[in-house]
């Protein structure tokens, strides 16, 4: 099996960027009062799945640790397509 090139790695970088919340995401989110309403508003745009598990009962410390986890399988999952001469910059 032949490993992917850099351009599929852009590719897939490109499409996770896209990903990202826009200004007025972030300004709609601002507007929330409560740890239930932001939860509420980020679940129904593209944060949904860096907020799932989360609750308004969740603490500063579980937060952390899911937010964390999912940037760590981003990760994971983006350094699968990432060339074989770069694994020392990624592992």
């Amino acid at each position: 099996m032949t490993q992917p090139g850099f351009g599929y790695l852009q590719a897939r970088l490109q499409t996770r960027y896209a990903e990202l919340p826009t200004e007025s995401d972030w300004q709609r989110l601002d507007g929330t009062r409560s740890l239930s309403g932001y939860l509420e508003e980020a679940r129904g745009g593209l944060l949904r799945t860096w907020v799932k598990g989360f609750s308004g009962q969740s603490n500063c410390h579980d937060i952390e640790r899911g937010v964390r986890g999912h940037f760590a399988d981003a990760a994971d999952a983006l350094a699968r397509f990432a060339p074989k001469p770069w694994k020392p910059a990624y592992a």
